[in-house]
């Protein structure tokens, strides 16, 4: 008989395999909420939630949780339509169904879908990324074609640095080792340009940075949004529910690995 591990089975590796997950998962949680349209703070919880908590209490030896980045373009559209709380009603509706789904053993049927669907989607679930965070990375504070008129070269110039140190990391010397995440160097580095940068001309203006609450546990419950449950019957809420579980089934493999013993 096969005996499955218990949960907390390994607190030792799923701690140290959950910290580096999460601390390389940041950049693109806190990008993908930005990109979603809701508060940054929710990336950061999120993270928080799949690369250090899940580990503990997931019973597979190899677990892989994180951002999945297929998720953005439902979002940004249900988030639109119900507001960030009926969405959330919504996710909660859909985690409800996935839970159902396992106990029923659903996944198997995953199989059954074409792998030329999901790489379309994902293409354009690439494009819809970029296209949102181009005037993100110009300095902008509307649309792609507001970069012209509100460009902002400090913010330009570490845009371009972060993205020339994320291609170009691998023919570094550090590049060979797999624990020092690019991702994670250039967010360090980018914050120490932008410090560096006070006082000059380019110098970053408020607008220009992650907005993510300070001031505690106490500040940090107070600015997370909470599902409105009163749309718990609502037909679209729940309609967002069975969208958001359909795309996180065929994007399961985009997410980060959290890998432990």
């Amino acid at each position: 008989m096969h005996h499955y591990p218990s949960m907390f089975g390994h607190p030792k590796e799923d701690t140290v395999a959950g910290v580096v997950v999460f601390l390389v998962a940041l950049p693109l949680c806190l990008g993908i909420a930005i990109a979603c349209g809701v508060p940054p703070v929710s990336g950061l919880v999120a993270g928080v939630v799949g690369g250090i908590v899940v580990p503990w209490i997931s019973r597979s030896p190899l677990s892989v949780t994180g951002p999945a980045a297929g998720l953005t373009s439902i979002v940004l559209a249900e988030v639109s339509k119900l507001g960030l709380e009926g969405f959330l009603m919504g996710v909660v509706v859909g985690g409800v169904l996935q839970f159902l789904m396992g106990v029923i053993r659903a996944g198997r049927f995953s199989a059954l879908v074409p792998s030329a669907v999901i790489k379309g989607m994902l293409a354009a679930i690439g494009i819809t990324i970029v296209w949102r965070q181009l005037p993100v990375a110009f300095g902008a504070a509307g649309g792609v074609f507001d970069i012209p008129s509100q460009l902002h070269p400090g913010a330009a110039f570490i845009a371009i640095l972060s993205l020339v140190m994320l291609y170009g990391w691998k023919y570094t010397p550090l590049g060979r080792y797999p624990l020092i995440s690019p991702a994670l160097v250039v967010v360090v580095t980018a914050s120490l340009v932008a410090e560096a940068l006070r006082g000059s001309g380019l110098a970053l203006a408020g607008g220009h940075y992650v907005d993510v609450p300070l001031g505690g546990i106490q500040a940090l419950a107070s600015a997370l949004p909470r599902p409105d449950f009163s749309m718990a019957m609502n037909p679209a809420s729940r309609a967002a529910g069975l969208s958001t579980l359909r795309k996180r089934a065929s994007t399961d493999g985009t997410a980060s690995p959290t890998i432990s013993p």
